[in-house]
């Protein structure tokens, strides 16, 4: 399945920890942690950032997790699974294929599927 730029943008905003909804769409319109405000062209939208996260859900390269709530950590609900409540209450983590698939990307090569970031 063909993954456009914004999801390896968003892909990427996940790649170190699992992430609130909230906190990537804050990594992702913050200059200073991935650099990727500039190439997008324009503040990331809500709406947008959450189609990349479901998209992401469908296709196997993100996992939704909810947060129990008592101090334990997040828990994935697995493969395909969307989260329960509103994405602002969600969390979110690369699954292997999201890590791998971001791990390939090249953002700068003419050749790559999503063509160079310019």
């Amino acid at each position: 399945m063909t993954r456009s730029r914004l999801d390896f943008f968003v892909l990427d905003s996940l790649s170190v920890d699992v992430e609130s909804f909230e906190q990537a769409l804050e990594m992702l319109n913050t200059p200073e942690f991935l650099g990727w405000l500039e190439e997008h062209g324009q503040p990331f939208t809500r709406s947008e950032v959450l189609a990349a996260l479901l998209h992401g859900i469908q296709v196997g390269d993100i996992e939704a997790c909810v947060a129990p709530g008592d101090g334990r950590p997040v828990e994935g609900l697995g493969p395909h699974r969307v989260p329960p409540g509103p994405p602002d209450e969600a969390w979110f983590r690369l699954t292997d294929r999201g890590r791998l698939a971001l791990e390939a990307w090249d953002p700068w090569d003419i050749d790559s599927p999503q063509g160079p970031v310019v």
